[in-house]
């Protein structure tokens, strides 16, 4: 029977010649062509255990160097030629962790410090500025959006990645660009923005809304949502379908020095609780996540040779020694700068490996979003019954009860928006604040009303809604 790719979990396995379980784990193996290579690596789905690489040109090149093999037991890459060795080579095994207790300072002389415009001059080198986020830090978003605001003054041939949008959501980034879309809940409906991401659309609206205004391509980089999350659950790519598959990169290097360690750290935080996962899951859905990302940057690269991107992502997809960066590299050879922000959370030597750039930014906290109050259920429809979302609970700190809102009535239109999900009413929210008001078409018991609603500030009350039920 073939091997599946939750077999590759546990254990040490052989290989004779390409495999998709290969590509998948350690992208392009490159070995040479001509003549006979045993190339012995660490299995990255199982600490400890081994896979064994083998390719040969033919039968009689394996025939020549299979009584030799005996002699090269101390090595972990091997290349005959003619029944020769050609190469021979110990790979260097990793060391335990180490870290100190208390790491000791660092700094820098301030005159090294560099002027924004200094930067963004240096920026204009390169065809790939990476931008990175911690994705609720507003400050993130704020230096995201003056770089691209900056490197727009000197070069307009500028595009945008974002890791917010699945490429499914590349038509109604194409839209809204192009004035196809005019109405931003119509956007954001198209694109499956709150299925897909969720984050507060607010974060993002003055970066999207300037590149609708000087015609910027926003290019979606990421997977569907259920791709990533079916791996990370099951642990393993056994049930993706063809379909999905079609979505998701080829090549995937899950070796990528310090990847593994990094990933593991995030890890063991997460997998105590009710959504941890095994790690290899967990492993195989970032490398995809990671990789596809690298795979539409350079696609778009070499659709648009004129144009530099400018990558919006969270900081860990972009950090240049173990994450995108050099996986656009292995595709193709391009200068790459990335810039993130110095939040204090580790030393500047841990940093300096990770990016180019680090900025000093201003805390600045985004002013709260206007919610109705109302804890939601979504019900997908059949054949007789469109989807629709309906009211579970009135939460008592805001201004829903004293509307006349109650549990079971169901939600039809906000300000005259159809409703048929809940990020269909979280669209209509998206720009309103605290104090204002809007209408509310509901059904109830079989009877239509439109019911005036004024939004309130729910940040506290949040913390005590239940759980399971999205709260507007």
């Amino acid at each position: 029977d073939e091997i599946k790719n939750s077999d590759l979990n546990h254990g040490s396995f052989v290989f004779l010649g390409e495999s998709r379980h290969i590509q998948g784990l350690f992208a392009q193996t490159e070995h040479a062509p001509r003549g006979f290579t045993l190339d012995v690596r660490n299995n990255p789905l199982a600490r400890g255990e081994v896979m064994v690489l083998v390719s040969s040109e033919s039968s009689q090149e394996t025939s020549k160097i299979v009584h030799k093999l005996n002699h090269y037991g101390k090595y972990s890459f091997l290349h005959f030629l003619d029944g020769k060795i050609r190469e021979k080579k110990i790979t260097r095994t990793e060391n335990g962790v180490t870290t100190a207790l208390i790491p000791l300072p660092q700094g820098i002389p301030v005159k090294k410090i560099t002027p924004f415009e200094t930067i963004i001059d240096q920026l204009l080198q390169s065809r790939v500025i990476y931008v990175g986020e911690t994705h609720t830090d507003f400050g993130d978003h704020i230096l995201q959006l003056q770089v691209i605001q900056a490197l727009f003054a000197k070069n307009p041939q500028l595009m945008i990645g974002m890791e917010m949008f699945p490429r499914s959501s590349q038509q109604a980034l194409d839209d809204y660009i192009s004035g196809k879309i005019t109405d931003e809940r119509e956007f954001l409906r198209a694109a499956n923005y709150f299925s897909a991401w969720g984050f507060d659309y607010r974060l993002y609206r003055d970066i999207i809304n300037f590149a609708k205004k000087h015609h910027l391509p926003l290019k979606g980089l990421n997977l569907d949502k259920k791709i990533v999350s079916t791996v990370f659950k099951e642990g393993a790519t056994d049930s993706l379908n063809d379909q999905q598959w079609e979505q998701v990169a080829a090549d995937r290097d899950l070796t990528l020095p310090g990847y593994r360690q990094r990933l593991e750290e995030i890890h063991s935080m997460h997998a105590a609780s009710p959504h941890g996962a095994n790690f290899a899951g967990f492993l195989q859905a970032q490398s995809m996540w990671d990789e596809t990302m690298a795979e539409t940057i350079v696609q778009n690269l070499q659709e648009n040779p004129a144009k530099k991107m400018v990558v919006i992502a969270g900081t860990g997809h972009v950090y240049k020694d173990s994450a995108i960066p050099p996986r656009v590299a292995r595709r193709v050879p391009v200068k790459q700068t990335v810039l993130i922000a110095n939040n204090g959370m580790d030393t500047g030597d841990t940093r300096g490996k990770h990016a180019d750039y680090l900025m000093f930014t201003q805390s600045v906290t985004l002013s709260p979003a206007g919610k109705i109050g109302i804890v939601l259920t979504e019900s997908k429809g059949d054949g007789d019954t469109p989807p629709r979302i309906s009211i579970v609970q009135i939460n008592p700190a805001g201004k829903a009860d004293e509307a006349g809102l109650k549990a079971h009535d169901i939600i039809l239109e906000i300000d005259g928006f159809p409703v048929a999900a809940i990020g269909d009413l979280k669209a209509g929210l998206a720009d309103k604040n605290p104090g204002d008001t809007v209408v509310l078409k509901i059904q109830r018991n079989n009877e239509n009303m439109d019911i005036p609603v004024e939004l309130s500030d729910m940040t506290r009350a949040a913390m005590t809604m239940p759980p399971g039920h999205p709260g507007k």
